[in-house]
């Protein structure tokens, strides 16, 4: 792990303008990190950072042309961030270049199947706005999905694959769509992976129960890939080290101890053409160091969930994580939720129950919430809520504009 980071400290300070200029205002030279705890000399990074700066003074100065791809991510939390990836990971290097999403089936080879069998032999499939794995496995569009789910159904039925890999909100889609049909007629897989979304209890149970599938939880960002990911505990996801430096880190920068919750920080070893070095991810959880009882030494990180977006209320401003973490207690009876601003001082709580949730989960929720964030929510069961076109739920919604434009 050490050797990867100072081989990516090295590249990135010896051909990226950005990270020389930045490491010289704080006295820094590569030849400073001796020990991996002296990663905490590094300044930290975030994409209001890149985004300030021209694109020729962020990537490498002299990288080959055909040696990269560009990438963009969803913008969900903010502005969206286009930028190059040498997309060489480091089990591109271990098994070769067929293996360039094996992060993500990492939990197979700890279950005794190797990365690139998988990749190989086993039957792919994916519903996602961008194609990321190789072009045998079944793709269907985010956009397919949304405008024509029976379609995507009667697709996946037919292709039978072993794994299936998208977001939670698609997958919850995806099991609500089959659920109307004879389970004789459903697509049936091994496995599912999620991705961009943290997946409730109840979420996975009912995955499980409709396709048969059991459900791997995954932490990536577009911009690095999968950071961390599910074993067959499910209980914590385990940290790809090889390939990361992950830190949690309190507001002021500093590293906080096991099992509290912060802001999440990762350094990258594989982007070449634009490093990521001390990257504030805009996530916030906790790290475990405890081992798992599935044997897998990594350390396991509880992502909490997505910094950014804000409900105002009256005088207060709230921050999306507080609901969040607020809604897990009832991931039992939730499986999907919304909140939307309907008027200056009104707020809509729409959810997809679960099969337990009743009249009086509805008011046991809007009493909590009122106790808890001095306001008290409509509370409106709905069969739907529309995800974005990459497949994300907003979970926080602000509609008076809407209202006010309309009137």
């Amino acid at each position: 792990q050490f050797h990867e980071l100072k081989r990516a400290l090295c590249r990135a300070y010896k051909h990226v303008p950005f990270y020389r200029a930045l490491w010289a205002r704080y006295g820094i030279q590569p030849d400073d990190i001796r020990t991996l705890s002296d990663i905490r000399k590094l300044p930290i990074i975030s994409k209001q950072f890149f985004l300030q700066h021209r694109m020729e003074d962020i990537m490498h100065e002299s990288y080959p042309p055909g040696g990269f791809v560009w990438k963009q991510t969803s913008g969900s939390t903010g502005e969206p961030f286009r930028f190059p990836s040498s997309a060489r990971h480091y089990f591109f290097y271990r098994f070769g270049g067929g293996c360039g999403g094996a992060h993500s089936l990492l939990f197979l080879a700890w279950r005794g199947i190797s990365p690139r069998y998988a990749c190989e032999h086993m039957r792919i499939a994916e519903i996602r706005v961008s194609r990321s794995w190789s072009p045998q496995f079944l793709h269907i569009d985010v956009s397919d999905f949304r405008d024509r789910p029976e379609e995507a159904v009667r697709r996946l039925e037919e292709f039978r694959p072993d794994i299936v890999n998208a977001r939670a909100t698609i997958l919850v889609e995806l099991a609500r769509v089959s659920a109307s049909i004879p389970p004789a007629e459903r697509p049936r897989m091994r496995y599912v992976v999620s991705h961009g979304e943290v997946v409730t209890p109840s979420q996975r149970k009912y995955v499980h129960e409709v396709l048969g599938a059991e459900l791997y939880d995954r932490y990536g960002l577009e911009e690095v890939g999968s950071i961390a990911l599910d074993c067959h505990k499910h209980n914590g996801l385990h940290i790809h080290e090889e390939s990361f430096v992950v830190e949690v880190l309190d507001a002021e920068g500093n590293i906080l101890p096991e099992g509290t919750e912060g802001r999440i920080v990762i350094t990258f070893f594989y982007n070449d053409v634009m490093p990521f070095i001390r990257y504030d991810t805009g996530d916030r959880g906790k790290i475990i160091a405890e081992p798992c009882e599935c044997g897998i030494p990594a350390r396991r990180i509880f992502v909490d969930g997505r910094r950014g977006g804000f409900l105002n209320i009256g005088s207060k401003r709230f921050n999306n994580v507080e609901f969040e973490m607020f809604l897990c207690h009832y991931s039992g009876s939730v499986l999907r939720h919304q909140l939307a601003k309907v008027g200056a001082d009104k707020v809509e709580l729409r959810i997809v129950p679960a099969k337990n949730f009743s009249d009086g989960s509805a008011a046991i929720l809007q009493n909590e919430f009122r106790q808890k964030f001095g306001f008290k929510p409509k509370i409106r069961v709905v069969n739907h809520i529309p995800y974005t076109q990459s497949g994300k739920t907003r979970f926080i919604v602000d509609e008076t504009a809407i209202l006010t434009n309309e009137e």
